[in-house]
């Protein structure tokens, strides 16, 4: 008795893109079919299988993780002979988010008008691991404070780490809109604001 793959599956995969993967046993009088089993290191986050058992050579369908606590995950699947598990064959499928793809600085820059009428804008560079993560970057913002109508020029100020905690630049601040970044990374951008007399 014995058990391959038909045929073998992809070896890389995009995060919630499903494949059907087939087994075939052969000289098993019983035609007793194929037991799968799917893990990986994180193991509440290994994806799905549609069916843990199947008839030889008929399809389960895997379903990776829609998201994945780092950029890379490798999933092991597993598929047994049912008739005899010491008869397995297993398959080996990274599946890799699209951080891989952002790696190198960028530029963003936005200007409006906000909900009190007054304008907005904001220029920011931002330097990408190509892991999901930001390593380093600036940002500068102006803006008019709605309760003097000063205008307000907010210093550049340098990203360090890619965390949620707030770090600020002086005592006065004022936040800017979290920048989401990959899915995962989120840095809140605070700066020290240097408010002007209005403008005539």
């Amino acid at each position: 008795m014995s058990i391959s793959f038909d045929p073998a599956p992809m070896g890389s995969l995009q995060p919630g893109t499903p494949i059907d993967i087939k087994a075939q046993v052969t000289n098993d009088p019983s035609n007793a079919g194929v037991d799968w089993i799917v893990t990986c290191q994180a193991t509440n986050n290994c994806g799905s299988l549609s069916s843990l058992h199947t008839d030889s050579d008929k399809p389960t369908t895997y379903t990776p993780p829609s998201t994945l606590s780092k950029n890379t995950e490798t999933i092991n699947i597993v598929a047994y002979a049912t008739a005899d598990h010491t008869q397995n064959v297993d398959a080996a499928i990274t599946v890799t988010g699209f951080g891989s793809n952002f790696n190198g600085t960028y530029i963003l820059q936005a200007q409006g008008i906000d909900a009190n009428a007054s304008t907005y804008q904001i220029a920011a560079a931002m330097v990408l691991d190509g892991n999901g993560g930001i390593t380093s970057g600036e940002q500068t913002v102006n803006f008019t404070d709605p309760t003097s109508f000063r205008f307000c020029q907010n210093q550049p100020i340098s990203l360090v780490e890619p965390t949620s905690s707030v770090r600020t630049a002086g005592e006065r601040s004022r936040s800017t809109p979290i920048i989401r970044m990959l899915a995962r990374a989120e840095v809140k951008l605070f700066a020290w604001s240097s408010c002007l007399l209005p403008r005539r």
